[in-house]
């Protein structure tokens, strides 16, 4: 469901064609999952780069140009459509601005507000495996809705929550309590960043956002990704050194790229609102019954 990254280059250095090739073949790999739309937001000698499009070769010809530079960010989301048609208008990149200021914005997750029948009609029709990881193929009933709650099949969750004025009044303001307020109030769910030439803003809400430290690049993730460290060898002895990573959730993050440090960090405080539980075991329905709180799918997969 989407692939949403960002890397910071502090030291606005040129990378090694190992390192390009590393993370050109994560995004490739990814992109393949994610078909339904593809981004990349660069900022290069303080210029900035945008590339959104349904053919993934425009968008990964200018993420290669970036990555060839002295880049400062690199913001990349790949879609894969859950609601609201697959055009170039539902591509995320989405941006908002005032006089002052401005943000492109990509999420993973969906907004529940926007999706019809809420968590009811919510779950995977068809898992695929690719690697270690479960990817879903498709959802039931994820059209979004107008402000008549009627069903709208063109706009995406995502995008009718960036159009919200609440929403975008509460980012450009950096007011963070509200922001996150509104979020719990839609039924957000994911990772969102959002980024300019001097900030990042990552929201994780029951997903962790995944932060590696790989040489001396900072690269947020909304999935785990494998980058390669080479082992260390010492009088005979090699040993295999890790990429230090950190991961955090539930949080908003407000990330200043002049002074390379986090400004600004809240939490949420929210209940997760339950799912019907969709069963063909009679037991375990019984179960469910009885604890009112375990379900599994028809899939097999259990949801808490």
């Amino acid at each position: 469901m989407c692939y949403n990254a960002v890397i910071i280059n502090p030291k606005q250095r040129k990378l090694i064609s190992d390192e390009k090739d590393t993370i050109m073949r994560i995004f490739d790999r990814e992109a393949k999952l994610n078909s339904h739309g593809f981004a990349a937001y660069g900022v290069v000698n303080d210029k900035e780069l945008l590339s959104r499009s349904l053919i993934k070769e425009e968008v990964f010809n200018v993420i290669n140009n970036i990555l060839r530079d002295k880049f400062k960010l690199l913001h990349v989301h790949f879609r894969y459509r859950t609601t609201g048609s697959i055009t170039v208008n539902n591509v995320h990149m989405f941006k908002i601005s005032s006089d002052d200021k401005y943000y492109y914005i990509s999420h993973n997750g969906h907004v529940r507000e926007y999706m019809s029948g809420g968590y009811d009609d919510w779950y995977c029709d068809d898992w695929i495996r690719f690697g270690d990881s479960w990817y879903c193929k498709g959802y039931r009933s994820m059209k979004t809705k107008d402000k008549d709650n009627k069903d709208v099949d063109d706009k995406s969750d995502t995008r009718a929550l960036v159009e919200n004025k609440e929403f975008q009044e509460y980012v450009l303001k950096n007011d963070f309590d509200k922001l996150s307020k509104l979020l719990d109030e839609k039924g957000f769910y994911g990772v969102m960043f959002m980024t300019n030439k001097d900030e990042v803003i990552a929201v994780s809400k029951e997903k962790s956002i995944k932060v590696y430290l790989w040489n001396d690049l900072i690269i947020l993730s909304n999935d785990e990704i494998y980058l390669p460290v080479a082992d260390k060898k010492y009088f005979g002895w090699i040993f295999r050194r890790d990429v230090p990573r950190a991961d955090f959730r539930d949080q908003v993050i407000h990330y200043d790229l002049r002074q390379y440090k986090i400004v600004k960090r809240i939490g949420f405080e929210y209940k997760r609102p339950q799912r019907k539980s969709i069963l063909i075991d009679p037991e375990l329905e019984e179960f469910n019954k009885k604890y009112d709180k375990y379900y599994v799918a028809e899939d097999g997969f259990y949801w808490t």
